[in-house]
C-alpha cells in the first residue's frame, strides 16, 4: 500500500496545471490499486503479485508520460 501511494504521490507532484483527463485514469488505476491491496489484505512488499502490481503502475505512468 505504501510504495503505490508512494507512487501516486510522486505522479501527482508532477503535474502542472490542470490535470489531464488521462493523468486523472491514471490516478484512478492507482486508487483501484489500493482497494485491491485492502480486499486481498496483501501485507509487507505483497511478494509477486505485489511486484507485478507496481510493474503495471510504472507502465501506466510511462504511458501516460509519452
Amino acid at each position: 500500500m505504501t510504495a503505490v501511494a508512494n507512487q501516486l504521490c510522486v505522479f501527482m507532484e508532477g503535474i502542472e496545471g490542470k490535470m489531464s483527463d488521462v493523468q486523472l485514469e491514471a490516478v484512478k488505476v492507482h486508487i483501484d490499486t489500493m482497494k485491491l491491496v485492502v480486499a486481498q489484505k496483501m501485507a509487507g512488499d505483497g511478494g509477486k503479485p505485489g511486484e507485478q502490481l507496481l510493474k503495471g503502475l510504472d507502465a501506466v505512468i510511462a504511458k501516460v508520460a509519452s
